[in-house]
């Protein structure tokens, strides 16, 4: 069961750092999930995607896998609403 905590981990890990350089490779596409209450679109849609990179980082990191896997789930599940 620890070997299979460790494999998701970093499989997880590896998603989030994709995902977050995907931010930077295909822009137009999360800049049409952007509300339009929200100020600077494209800035925002890099800082997000910094902000999964280095939260993915975090999560190989042992001293912040804890500590970083609450702000990763809260960033994935706030993208389901626009």
């Amino acid at each position: 069961m620890r070997k299979l905590k460790l494999i998701l981990k970093y499989l997880f890990a590896v998603f989030f750092v994709v995902g977050g350089l995907n931010h930077f490779i295909n822009t137009g596409f999360y800049l049409k999930m952007m509300p339009p209450f929200l100020p600077w679109h494209l800035l925002l849609v890099y800082l997000s995607g910094v902000i999964e990179i280095v939260l993915g980082c975090l999560l190989l990191v042992p001293r912040f896998t804890q500590g970083s896997s609450t702000p990763v789930h809260v960033t994935r599940r706030s993208t389901e609403y626009y």
